[in-house]
């Protein structure tokens, strides 16, 4: 089964019972309904075994960000055809850096395992980089979707975005940047940007607690 043209697996959220359901019309209603905010996590045990294997830890990072979003269910929220709805689980749209440094928008779906993840992500990331031009693909405009960026060149304490100031847009945007070293561990950091009809700092504090737990067990 072709996850890229399978049908979306969500259910649209009751309104009567929805505990959010005046936080999201009064948020939804904002031309910038989005927050975002930046936080260092402590990643070093990933990356010490990713060292200690021989190999990257790109794709396991990546890997990392989607399951932690996937277990929060606010992170799974998203607006349908002007209503609030929740998917079953939500997949990574990467942006890819091509040799000749510009870039493109891949998708990868999420798989719980990681060796799967990792094989289907790579072969994604080498697809993306002989492409050009920036033309989004369908499952680029998915909106079961992570919007997802890497920034390796430096370590940033503050992230805004270029986007669409319009009603509809819902799909959280997460980006990393260079990893620092400090007190004995590998701190990564994490810029989460988030529509506040949905989320709150509380989520976005349980995401990055968990993003931790994930990268640094």
């Amino acid at each position: 089964m072709d996850i890229q043209s399978t049908p979306d697996s969500h259910r649209v959220i009751d309104r009567d019972s929805w505990k959010r359901s005046e936080h999201f019309d009064f948020f939804n209603q904002f031309s910038e309904p989005f927050f975002s905010v930046c936080a260092e996590i402590d990643c070093s045990g990933l990356v010490r075994k990713c060292r200690s294997d021989g190999r990257a830890s790109t794709l396991p990072l990546w890997h990392g960000v989607l399951k932690a979003a996937n277990q929060i269910e606010e992170f799974r929220c998203r607006i349908k055809d002007g209503r609030p709805v929740m998917f079953d689980k939500v997949h990574l749209s990467p942006t890819v850096l091509r040799p000749d440094n510009t870039f493109t928008v891949s998708f990868v779906p999420y798989l719980e395992r990681l060796d799967e993840f990792c094989e289907v992500a790579q072969a994604a990331l080498e697809e993306a980089r002989l492409s050009s031009g920036f033309s989004l693909s369908e499952s680029a405009r998915r909106v079961d979707l992570i919007h997802f960026s890497s920034l390796p060149w430096f370590r940033f304490t503050g992230l805004t975005h270029a986007r669409p100031l319009a009603q509809g847009e819902s799909e959280p945007k997460i980006t990393i940047g260079r990893f620092g070293e400090r007190d004995g561990k590998i701190l990564l950091p994490v810029s989460v940007t988030a529509h506040h009809g949905f989320v709150d700092g509380y989520q976005v504090a349980r995401y990055l607690e968990t993003l931790e737990s994930i990268t640094s067990p």
